[in-house]
């Protein structure tokens, strides 16, 4: 790929760059991770530009490839080790509800606008009747599909990446978040919370839903885990890292708790707030 295509990225949480950042062993090929020594953030330092991420490489079709080809890279003994994962995983899941954005989403909305981050077709299950969601989404071929979806729901959807859509709208203009599988692939993730902090009136939740870095089976798959998605996944998260920078763009924890980021699950839930000043 032409250099001129891809970004040169510092770390994303604490902008160090140069000797501080240190290659991550789960580079591959060309796609370069680096872990920051100065506040243990973990990014790919080269990610493809908006443009060429969404003309080469767009989610809706390498997310089914990527799956195909990690499932046909398991050796047995892999299989068995998967396996295992999945029968830990079920008996967590009788205990824990998985439809869990429904029901922060009742716990945590009240009323008003909700803005959705890279929306896709519209995350409406976790809407109160009493809310509206107003999507933000840069694929082409998805905010066509979801236009009218939106339309009929009393909804809007912004045609943009996420960063220029929320610039794009008017401070303290909505009343909550949700920001479900989204922040891993942004390339400017602090920058896009705190342009969210901004348009969130005070108190307003934001529900997120992200991959977690530390989870077991990262440990356990290497190369393989499923939250590996290069160049289309930038950035890793951990739950310590995911509270700094929550905190550092204006936001405060209301929910987090151990079962919120199990670590048999490859995935975290957070519930934050605007904080008031």
């Amino acid at each position: 790929m032409d250099d001129a295509m891809l970004l040169s990225r510092t770390c994303p949480a604490c902008k160090t760059g140069g000797t501080q950042l240190r290659k991550n062993r789960y580079s591959q090929g060309d796609w370069v991770l680096k872990e920051c020594l100065s506040c243990g953030f973990v990014f790919l330092e080269n990610p493809p530009d908006y443009a060429t991420l969404q003309g080469q490489f767009p989610w809706e079709n390498t997310s089914g490839i990527q799956n195909e080809a990690r499932r046909k890279s398991y050796s047995r003994s892999e299989n068995v080790v998967r396996s295992a994962i999945r029968g830990v995983r079920s008996l967590t899941n009788t205990v824990i509800r998985r439809n869990k954005h429904v029901s922060l989403g009742y716990r945590y909305f009240r009323q008003g606008w909700i803005v959705d981050l890279g929306c896709g077709l519209g995350n409406f299950g976790p809407l109160p009747p009493s809310c509206k969601l107003l999507g933000i989404e840069i694929s082409n071929q998805i905010v066509a599909d979801a236009r009218p979806i939106f339309e009929s729901r009393g909804g809007r959807i912004i045609h943009a990446d996420v960063l220029s859509g929320l610039q794009s709208l008017e401070a303290a203009s909505c009343d909550g978040a949700l920001v479900e599988s989204y922040l891993e692939h942004e390339v400017q993730p602090a920058e896009v919370l705190r342009e969210l902090s901004r348009v969130l009136r005070a108190k307003s939740a934001i529900i997120l839903k992200l991959p977690n870095y530390a989870c077991w089976n990262r440990r356990v798959r290497g190369k393989k885990w499923c939250g590996f998605r290069l160049p289309d996944h930038v950035n890793y998260f951990t739950p310590n890292t995911l509270r700094t920078m929550l905190g550092q763009q204006g936001f405060e924890i209301v929910k987090f708790t151990f079962l919120d980021r199990l670590w048999t699950n490859d995935n975290m839930w957070c519930v934050a707030r605007k904080r008031e000043h």
